[in-house]
């Protein structure tokens, strides 16, 4: 071999002074990055996740160092399950607290189209503020808001979408029972009941956003349509989401003042897949029964305890979930001097719960029994208020 010689070099770093000075939600305030000796990660809309996301979870997932974040089952209200700092507490909840604007909130508040950023805070200090409710982490949402000084601009996003499973696994039919590889009986029939009660989901979502603002004012007005349906036939989620932000400025900006009003209205089926385990009530039936009998019942053996006609379980099985949130949010901000900031914020959140449910005679609790049915309705609603003053000077 020849040898090479290689000339070196001087090499310096030059500060990245954008970056340094990007501002990052804490739980008390604004810091630039350069000054936060926390353990803090900031997620800006451009560095989300793009394409179907669900919630704010999804907007972040693979983005955060710790953070693990589970989707949900083919059940459209199933919503992820995210954890900040691990398994904590065997008996509590692991679900880090989640702010939306500054007030307590979950990953589904506000549409992700919405969202400008995620901070997540994940040690004690950061957390601080909160005290214990902060014990899991905290996750900061700052929904976007207009410009000073632009123009009045609307954007609309939209996407459509398909599920279905994957892959399924080889189950017997009829004709295994027939050869005699298990103790079924043979009924006759080759009845696929996974099949039966499983479709490819149409999912869709639209977004409309109208944001602007002048010299002293900015403005911004959303609204997101989405409804998910579930792998398994009957289930399905649907959600209206509209909000309006307004900001004020006024004696050479030392004081602004901000309102914020967020309007929700989410409804879904009666069927939960999980809790009717109707995944296992497909894979456990003899695939020679039929679904139905020659009278048009559904085919049931009443004598073998959690043993389901899966399709009966979805189909007499009627009602809907309704709930309605208003959240209004108020806020007026004092600084008198640069870096020394003084707000008072108010909020009050209200839900409204409604939810019907029917069994037909035709239900399996009901048809063994020779009931006639059972329907009921529930009404709830309930209010939070909050007035928080802070203080902070950096």
């Amino acid at each position: 071999y020849v040898n090479q010689e290689t000339k070196g070099g001087d090499v310096t770093l030059q500060e990245d002074l954008k970056s340094l000075n990007e501002v990052v939600v804490i739980g008390y305030g604004t810091q630039k990055k350069g000054d936060i000796t926390s353990a803090i990660t900031s997620i800006k809309a451009e560095d989300f996740t793009t394409g179907k996301v669900k919630d704010a979870a999804e907007l972040i997932k693979g983005k955060v160092a710790g953070l693990t974040i589970a989707n949900g089952s083919g059940d459209p209200n199933a919503e992820s399950t995210i954890r900040l700092r691990g398994v904590i507490s065997l008996n509590g909840s692991n679900t880090p607290l989640v702010l939306v604007d500054g007030i307590e909130g979950s990953l589904s508040t506000v549409a992700p189209e919405n969202i400008a950023s995620i901070d997540v805070l994940k040690d004690a200090s950061a957390a601080a503020i909160y005290g214990t409710r902060g014990a899991n982490g905290v996750i900061i949402i700052t929904t976007k808001g207009g410009q000073r000084e632009s123009k009045t601009e609307v954007s609309y996003s939209g996407y459509a979408s398909l599920s279905a499973f994957a892959k399924t696994l080889d189950f017997m039919d009829g004709a295994d029972i027939r050869e005699g590889k298990t103790d079924f009986s043979d009924k006759g029939y080759d009845t696929d009941w996974l099949d039966a009660i499983t479709r490819t989901a149409f999912s869709h979502n639209h977004n409309v956003l109208i944001h602007g603002g002048n010299k002293n004012t900015t403005y911004s007005a959303d609204f997101t349509y989405r409804k998910d349906e579930g792998v398994f036939l009957d289930t399905y989620n649907e959600n209206m989401k509209a909000s309006f932000d307004l900001s004020h400025w006024m004696l050479n900006d030392m004081v602004k003042i901000q309102v914020n009003l967020l309007k929700t209205w989410h409804e879904n089926g009666p069927i939960n897949a999980a809790d009717k385990m109707l995944y296992r009530q497909a894979i456990i039936r003899n695939p020679t029964e039929p679904i139905y009998n020659a009278d048009g019942s559904y085919c049931e053996n009443f004598a073998v305890n959690y043993y389901y006609n899966p399709l009966g379980i979805i189909k007499e099985h009627k009602g809907q979930y309704k709930t309605e949130t208003t959240r209004f949010t108020g806020s007026l901000i004092f600084e008198p001097i640069k870096g020394w900031q003084t707000k008072a914020m108010f909020s009050t959140d209200r839900f409204n719960n409604h939810d019907q449910t029917y069994y037909t005679s035709k239900y399996y609790s009901q048809a063994s029994e020779n009931h006639t049915g059972y329907a009921s309705q529930n009404y709830d609603t309930g209010q939070t208020d909050n007035f928080e003053l802070t203080s902070n000077f950096n």
